[in-house]
């Protein structure tokens, strides 16, 4: 980060209540179809070894919900929050 690069990170159920959180306010956005936070949705599919295999992406960078999941300062300039859903 010091020298310009960027982190990411996995969040997987292991992490408790956090998790918890990410996958209910990505279900609620999901609902009302993230008409109210600054997102990003795409989509690809490919096929490898005779199966298609679809992955879905929705980033999160709202200030508000970033702010709300970083409240303690845990993550130093925390912008986005992403699930991938892949399907084969």
């Amino acid at each position: 980060m010091e020298h310009g690069g960027d982190y990411v990170f996995a969040l997987n159920d292991n992490q408790g209540h956090l998790y918890d959180e990410v996958i209910a306010m990505i279900a609620h956005e999901a609902l009302i179809g993230y008409r109210a936070v600054k997102h990003e949705r795409w989509a690809d599919r490919s096929k490898a070894q005779g199966r298609i295999q679809t992955r879905r992406y929705v980033l999160v960078s709202d200030p508000e919900y970033v702010a709300y999941f970083n409240h303690k300062g845990a993550w130093w300039q925390l912008g986005t929050m992403g699930i991938v859903d892949r399907t084969r």
